[in-house]
């Protein structure tokens, strides 16, 4: 299935709120996944990049911390905390 054959799914099929509540479930897990796995691709002083959700901009810094679910990236805009699976090696 494609992701709007999957997105239509969700939204016109017959799904029970537990049903719903797997959904989210698997979500989560596959985020996390996704953060080891960029946790395990960086190390300090990795140039990096993510895209600041208030702003709409793509922003590069360098990696400073990695913490368990986040990591700390320093910008020429001050430092951000930035979950693990939101960054990407620049």
């Amino acid at each position: 299935m494609t992701l709007n054959e999957i997105q239509m799914a969700i939204i016109n099929g017959n799904l029970t709120n537990d049903d719903l509540n797997t959904l989210g479930d698997a979500i989560k897990f596959k985020r996390s996944q996704l953060g080891r796995e960029v946790a395990r691709s960086l190390t300090i002083g990795s140039t990096v990049k993510f895209t600041d959700t208030r702003k709409g901009m793509i922003i590069r810094g360098t990696l400073e911390a990695i913490k368990i679910k986040n990591a700390t990236v320093a910008t020429s805009m001050g430092r951000y905390r930035v979950p693990m699976n939101m960054l990407t090696a620049a």
